[in-house]
């Protein structure tokens, strides 16, 4: 990993876990075991930094979703592939769903005018999608596409920034068993809710 990117990472990291605000270049470039000065070299500023910063996210996002949703078959594959991708970015670095938190929270316009311009296409596609499968009668037909990608993004994201918090509420002995409990879970719900429910052969008899 080069100095680049070892900054953009600490800086995800810090952000999340103390805030836009409480986060100094210093800090940073402490974290990265640079001077600021040669962390000023790659990002002129703080502001420039922190858009970098989400511009990674994003970036991944436009490359990944569009490969997730055109390779797999509709249906439950397509739902189960979608369900991984997002469970594992955020599930495999906590920073990333802590920072998304913390945007949310702090600095709302900001995100919101990010989220417009760089994910709007993307859950267009994930949303049609969704009515394409309620077309087909595989998607429940008084779901709301809208506000359904918007729950499940929510239920995920903020699944991965307090999991640790929600392991000492249920006293969870083996912290890596209950992620997984977690995990399975939230994708029971979110298929619960999105898919019609399939009459089996014997209970149509």
């Amino acid at each position: 990993m080069d100095v680049r990117e070892r900054i953009l990472t600490e800086a995800l990291h810090l952000f999340g876990s103390i805030g836009y605000e409480s986060t100094s270049l210093q800090k940073i470039a402490d974290a990265v075991g640079v001077t600021k000065q040669s962390l000023l070299y790659h990002f002129p500023s703080k502001k420039e930094l922190h858009r970098a910063v989400i511009e990674s996210v994003f970036d991944y996002w436009r490359r990944e979703l569009p490969v997730v949703l055109t390779n797999t078959p509709p249906g439950h594959a397509r739902f189960n592939s979608t369900m991984a991708a997002l469970l594992d970015f955020f599930g495999s670095d906590p920073s990333c769903a802590r920072a998304a938190l913390r945007e949310m929270l702090d600095r709302p316009d900001s995100l919101s005018e990010g989220l417009r311009t760089h994910l709007s296409p993307l859950v267009r596609m994930i949303t049609e999608y969704i009515r394409m499968g309620q077309v087909s009668g595989r998607i429940q037909p008084d779901l709301a596409p809208d506000s359904y990608v918007v729950q499940v993004l929510t239920m995920v994201i903020s699944s991965a920034a307090i999991g640790s918090v929600v392991n000492a509420i249920v006293d969870a002995p083996d912290p890596a068993v209950q992620k997984e409990l977690d995990r399975t879970e939230l994708v029971r719900i979110a298929r619960r809710a999105a898919f019609v429910p399939t009459v089996s052969k014997e209970d149509k008899e």
